[in-house]
């Protein structure tokens, strides 16, 4: 999973938004169309520096979770 968190915050941090949303799962696809994430991610052309990735846990049997650092800026995400 840490491999899969690296290359999903490295193509976030480039804004390559479209492998991104791929990689959402059915639920969260549902909440937004992949061409309206498309849209809002070209309304803001720059990331605000890379992702770095510092760790993935897994909790429980489905769903992890991936702390990660932008511009020094310490964040969590859930994943499913």
């Amino acid at each position: 999973m840490f491999a899969v968190a690296k290359v999903f915050n490295r193509d976030y941090g480039a804004n390559r938004v479209g492998p991104v949303y791929d990689r959402w799962d059915r639920a969260s696809q549902a909440v937004i169309t992949h061409a309206q994430y498309i849209s809002r991610h070209l309304e803001c052309p720059r990331a605000p520096g890379p992702a770095v990735v510092e760790g993935a846990f897994h909790l429980g049997p489905v769903y992890w979770i991936v702390h990660y650092a932008i511009d020094g800026v310490q964040l969590m995400d859930y994943w499913r």
